[in-house]
């Protein structure tokens, strides 16, 4: 287990939050005893959208954000190259859902979402999400609006004829791909662990699929894709 994965700690709501996140690694997610895993997700009541690639810059951003509550924070990449791309204004923004977010996927499906709107980057969505302190804190405000928090599109159920034809899956494993699932997740990920597997997806693609969308850990997962692998010729 790497130096990132354990020993963080709950925040201590004596000290300003903008102070935590410019002096420590942070996240806005609380796990089970602070190890850092999807399957440890107890809640979060803040969402990070982390700015990378010169989307918007950061004057756009602090006004976009005023009527919020926020903390702005520049990175240790901000107006730097990285990786052979040009210098650009790369920052964290630091909102507030209207209430605690309690699972992993309601988390990782309102993230992605606001992500998408907003043109942040995409990877900082995931429930096992932790950032490096940021160098400067240009704008925090303590009152303003906060974001509903949505939840996940139920899985549909369609008949086998109905199906997407991107990858020849069916609407249910591409709905379950895309926004995860709340209740039912072993039938659902076992449903789309049978789907793949008939559509010959590797072994390792099955298993991080069903990882990324669930909270189910690595025994359960191991099971559900025997028990596709099991029942592969026939339904």
């Amino acid at each position: 287990m790497d130096k990132w994965t354990a020993g963080f700690v709950v925040w201590n709501k004596k000290r300003r939050l903008s102070e935590i996140i410019s002096q420590y690694v942070w996240s806005p997610i609380l796990w089970k005893d602070g190890y850092r895993r999807k399957a440890n997700f107890i809640c979060a009541r803040f969402m990070v959208l982390d700015f990378d690639d010169g989307f918007i810059s950061l004057e756009t951003a602090v006004q976009q954000f005023k009527e919020c509550i926020h903390i702005i924070g520049t990175t240790k990449s901000h107006q730097k190259e990285k990786s052979g791309k040009p210098a650009c204004d790369r920052f964290r923004v630091v909102l507030m859902w209207e209430k605690p977010i309690t699972t992993c996927s309601t988390y990782e499906y309102n993230m992605s979402r606001a992500a998408h709107i907003n043109g942040a980057d995409l990877q900082a969505c995931n429930g096992a999400m932790r950032f490096k302190p940021c160098v400067d804190i240009v704008s925090v405000s303590n009152h303003g609006k906060v974001f509903a928090v949505k939840i996940p599109p139920k899985v549909r159920q369609r008949n086998n004829s109905q199906r997407y034809q991107i990858r020849g899956l069916s609407n249910k494993t591409e709905c379950f791909l895309k926004y995860g699932v709340d209740d039912k997740r072993n039938c659902t990920a076992f449903q789309a662990a049978l789907d793949m597997v008939r559509h010959d997806w590797t072994e390792e693609q099955i298993r991080q699929a069903i990882q990324s969308k669930t909270d189910l850990d690595p025994i359960e997962i191991n099971t559900i894709f025997k028990s596709a692998l099991n029942k592969k010729d026939g339904w």
